[in-house]
């Protein structure tokens, strides 16, 4: 099941409450979130969310996977000819 874990909101104006969830606490099992209020663009809220998901995701990120992926293969290449 697909759960979201990361929310923009707007905050005022231009203003956007950034939340991004980052697990639960192992003692007290509170859920943690990281709160940041942006003062620009949605865009801007947007990049730093992503930003934010993807150093949380521990290099499950499709770019990174498909970086080893070939380099594994350049690596492997040659002593699969031999």
């Amino acid at each position: 099941m697909f759960r979201k874990l990361g929310w923009i909101i707007l905050w005022g104006g231009s203003t956007w409450l950034v939340r991004a969830y980052l697990g639960r606490d192992p003692q007290t099992e509170t859920r943690k979130y990281l709160n940041l209020a942006i003062l620009d663009r949605f865009r801007r809220a947007h990049r730093f969310l992503n930003l934010k998901l993807q150093k949380l995701d521990n290099g499950r990120v499709s770019g990174a996977a498909s970086s080893r992926l070939a380099s594994a293969m350049v690596t492997a290449q040659p002593s699969c000819l031999k």
